[in-house]
């Protein structure tokens, strides 16, 4: 186990450069920090949201990383070497709540919250951050596929899976909560989704559904899958983070690293090493096959 320490203020964010060479994060400190997310230093302190980034993604490169916040609304490009502020970008909505850059790295999808409570996926072009499409109603989670392929989920449960250019394709029901966690396997031929007590899976061309294992009990609630899908990460009132084998439904393995309730983990992409972090202001990677 690796603790990285830095932040003032509960954190809320992670996420993991392509490579695996970075870690970022953001916390209720109004900080987004850039970490080794092998020695845990830290790289770089990054201040430009009002309140606390509620969303973090890297690009394909590795180059870019973007951050959105939870108060302006706006989000942030910044490079991912030194931290240096490139660009802001008028994402015309209430809060960001997820981010993702499509395959290429030529746009950025911004999921969050419109006016009157409305959640809406905006994508932009990168740099410049004009707007090139958009899907109402979703929201509530984002995945893009290799193919271009995204998906969001609305406040009712459904997912809807849409074309790279955010062209509705399927509705996706069998949910009766928003979704926690979407992910497309790594062939990208299907997606899952996962809520409290719930796991389902569909075809992402045809939306029929798939068998699928088990899902985690109720009291384990998602926070993330691993790459490709085969791993799903809960969080329970017990503080501990539990990895699960999804085809299976098999408890892998359980962690209590005694940083109080978890509010985000991530897996690495090449699914070795985890991050943790969440009330109590560190955060905690560690080998997934310890």
């Amino acid at each position: 186990m690796r603790v990285f320490s830095g932040h003032k203020g509960p954190v809320r964010c992670l996420a993991y450069s392509p490579d695996g060479r970075l870690l970022a994060s953001s916390s209720e400190d109004n900080t987004v920090r850039l970490w080794d997310a092998m020695t845990g230093q830290a790289r770089a302190v990054l201040r430009g949201h009002s309140g606390y980034a509620s969303a973090l993604a890297f690009s394909p490169d590795g180059q870019t990383l973007a951050s959105g916040g939870s108060a302006d609304g706006t989000v942030n490009l910044w490079s991912a070497e030194i931290g240096q502020h490139q660009i802001s970008l008028r994402a015309r909505l209430y809060r960001v709540g997820h981010l993702a850059f499509t395959s290429d790295g030529e746009h950025l999808l911004m999921a969050g919250t419109y006016s009157m409570g409305d959640v809406v996926i905006r994508r932009v072009r990168v740099p410049g951050g004009s707007t090139a499409g958009g899907h109402s109603g979703v929201g509530h989670g984002l995945a893009v596929g290799p193919d271009g392929s995204v998906a969001s989920g609305t406040s009712k449960g459904e997912v809807r899976l849409l074309g790279p250019s955010l062209k509705f394709r399927h509705t996706l029901t069998g949910l009766v909560q928003p979704v926690r966690a979407l992910a497309f396997t790594a062939d990208g031929s299907s997606l899952l989704a996962a809520t409290p007590g719930d796991l389902r899976r569909w075809d992402a061309t045809t939306g029929a559904p798939c068998p699928v294992g088990p899902a985690p009990p109720p009291s384990a609630t998602p926070l993330q899958f691993g790459p490709g899908a085969t791993l799903l990460l809960t969080d329970g009132a017990d503080g501990q983070v539990r990895t699960w084998e999804v085809a299976t439904g098999r408890e892998l393995s359980a962690y209590d690293w005694g940083i109080g309730p978890v509010y985000v983990a991530v897996v690495a992409p090449d699914g070795m090493t985890a991050a943790a972090a969440g009330r109590d202001y560190p955060i905690v990677t560690w080998d997934l096959e310890d």
